[in-house]
């Protein structure tokens, strides 16, 4: 049997893959800006969660308004020493025996100096803390 050989002409690939690099490197790039905003979102949003919920605890162990009040500014300033992108809008809720000490805070997370994203350049949230106080304990 005989065997028959087609030729085709070589290809000429010279400087493809470079052209691939070209075009895979802004996307390669973009996707590693889209990791840092997320974790950045995600490390933000779990600080003022933690923060909101440890200064409603904080606030629920108190026994005045004041107290409670001091309790809150001091366990926000604790939990948001990384974060400065959070305001808290103090103690709410019913500050008696049986009520619930609530803290939110509204928290703002930047990426403006992620400008390639098209991601606008502040997301905001609000992370709530909510601690019951002790039916039994006595407030004033």
């Amino acid at each position: 049997m005989r065997r028959h050989h087609t030729s085709h002409p070589a290809r000429d690939e010279s400087g493809s893959m470079a052209v691939e690099i070209v075009v895979l490197i802004p996307v390669l790039f973009m996707f590693a800006l889209f990791v840092v905003a997320g974790g950045r979102y995600v490390s933000v949003q779990a600080d003022a969660d933690s923060t909101a919920r440890d200064a409603a605890r904080a606030a629920s162990l108190a026994r005045t308004q004041g107290e409670a009040q001091a309790a809150v500014q001091q366990a926000i300033s604790t939990g948001l020493q990384s974060t400065r992108s959070c305001q808290a809008s103090g103690l709410q809720g019913d500050f008696a025996s049986g009520g619930t000490a609530i803290v939110r805070l509204n928290c703002t997370v930047s990426f403006r100096d992620l400008g390639l994203l098209p991601i606008p350049g502040n997301l905001s949230f609000d992370a709530d803390g909510h601690a019951p106080i002790d039916t039994y304990r006595s407030t004033q």
